[in-house]
């Protein structure tokens, strides 16, 4: 390990782990730490937490790595990740989560997150994955590309404009009601029902939400 912290030491870099699950945080940091490629290594079980601190931190010294489990009791961290997005300059921001569905990888993928490892990855792969992103790469595990090379030829995933239309509908709003908070036309929406029906083979809205709910998609 010191020779990669020789390697490394010039550049600044900060940790921050996200995971609802307090051992698997705090140790994940610790490999994290005994790697000794970060200046510091931060871990957090509630979203509200880290993203408190990145509001502290508007011209953080150092290149910001976020760790973020996908899965984060009940939710997903897509909304963190989209406020991490948003608020946070050169942000990396790296998927540590166990068994991702092809429809979450679509998913994360649309949202250009920079690695998705699998929990089962070795801290070798944590530092290959490091090694790529250093080079200003994108690091995806082995079984992640399999994933992906299985979706670019024949699984048509759901857009992120649809995944939005189907948090509407989970609510129990109508056509008309999410037309209106999404500023589009009924049309548009429809539209938008039809081609999800035919992409996961639902015949009506309550098979389109429950593809969604076991997808972990909403």
């Amino acid at each position: 390990m010191q020779t990669l912290q020789t390697q490394w030491e010039r550049y600044k870099r900060s940790a921050l782990v996200l995971d609802d699950h307090a051992l698997f945080a705090e140790s994940f940091s610790m490999l994290l730490e005994s790697a000794r490629i970060f200046n510091s290594v931060s871990f957090y079980t509630d979203p509200a937490d880290l993203l408190h601190h990145i509001s502290q931190q508007r011209n953080p010294a150092t290149t910001p790595y976020f760790f973020l489990d996908y899965y984060l009791k009940d939710q997903t961290v897509i909304s963190t990740l989209h406020k991490i997005k948003q608020n946070v300059k050169d942000a990396k921001t790296i998927i540590i989560s166990g068994d991702p569905t092809p429809d979450v990888i679509a998913h994360l993928l649309e949202y250009n997150v920079n690695g998705i490892i699998p929990k089962a990855a070795s801290m070798q792969e944590v530092i290959d994955c490091m090694k790529a992103l250093r080079k200003g790469e994108n690091y995806y595990a082995p079984e992640i590309r399999d994933i992906m090379e299985e979706l670019g030829n024949k699984h048509k995933h759901l857009t992120l404009r649809e995944i939005e239309i189907l948090q509407h509908f989970s609510k129990g709003l109508t056509v008309d009601e999410t037309a209106r908070i999404m500023f589009l036309s009924r049309h548009t929406i429809a539209a938008h029902r039809r081609k999800m029906f035919k992409k996961t083979g639902s015949n009506n809205i309550a098979e389109l939400l429950n593809f969604a709910r076991k997808q972990v998609l909403i």
